[in-house]
C-alpha cells in the first residue's frame, strides 16, 4: 500500500509512471544495501533475471518466500523452471546461457554445473555449495581454487547473515558473491 501511494503521489505531481518507479526502486535498494538487509525481497527488486519468466509464477520451500525458491515457466513443478538466484549470477558474469532444471521441488538441490569441467554449483540458503569437477584432470585446479578462495570443508562458501524477524537474512548481496565465485571459477580454468 506504501508503495502505490508513492507511485500515485509521484505521478499526481506530474513525475511519469515510469520514473517514479525507477527511483523508488532504486531508493528501496539502496536503503536495504545500507541497511544490510539483503532478504529475498532484494534480490527480485535488484536483479531483473530473477523477475523475467513467461509464468510469473515461483514456487518456495513451506511456501515461504526465500533463498530456496524456483521461478517457473508454466504453473506446475513438473515443467521447466529456473533458479532464480543462479540465473542472476550467471547473467551478472555473462559467462554462457542460464541454467534451466527440470523437475524436483524447491527444497531440492539445483546444481548448474559449468561448461568446461562440469564442476557443480548450487544457491543454498546459508551462500553456494560447490561439487568437484567429474573429470579427474580438474581435480587439483578445483583443491587449490578452494584453498585460495577460502570454501570450507564442506565445499561452501557461506555468505554472512543476522537473524531479522525470526529468519537468517543476508548481510551482504548473495548474486554479487556468487558471480565472484563463478568469475573466479572461470579463470581457475574451471
Amino acid at each position: 500500500m506504501i508503495l502505490q501511494q508513492a507511485v500515485l503521489d509521484a505521478v499526481a505531481a506530474g513525475t511519469s509512471a515510469e520514473v517514479s518507479l525507477r527511483e523508488i526502486r532504486n531508493a528501496f535498494v539502496e536503503a536495504r544495501a545500507h541497511e544490510e538487509n539483503f532478504d529475498w525481497r532484494y534480490y527480485l527488486v535488484r536483479y531483473a533475471a530473477m523477475r523475467e519468466g513467461p509464468s510469473g509464477i515461483y514456487a518456495s520451500v513451506g511456501g515461504a518466500m526465500g533463498y530456496q525458491i524456483c521461478m517457473l515457466n508454466k504453473t506446475q513443478m513438473n515443467g521447466r523452471y529456473r533458479d532464480p538466484y543462479l540465473s542472476a549470477l550467471v547473467r551478472e558474469v555473462g559467462a554462457f546461457g542460464e541454467p534451466v532444471f527440470i523437475g524436483g521441488y524447491p527444497e531440492y538441490s539445483r546444481w548448474m554445473a559449468l561448461p568446461k569441467s562440469g564442476t557443480g554449483l548450487c544457491n543454498a540458503p546459508n551462500g553456494f555449495i560447490l561439487r568437484p569437477p567429474p573429470k579427474e584432470e580438474f581435480l587439483d585446479a578445483f583443491r587449490r581454487f578452494c584453498m585460495d578462495f577460502g570454501v570450507d570443508e564442506r565445499l561452501t562458501l557461506a555468505i554472512p547473515q543476522r537473524l531479522r524477524s525470526g529468519r537468517q537474512v543476508d548481510t551482504e548481496d548473495r548474486v554479487q558473491a556468487g558471480a565472484q565465485l563463478l568469475r573466479d571459477l572461470l579463470a581457475a580454468g574451471l
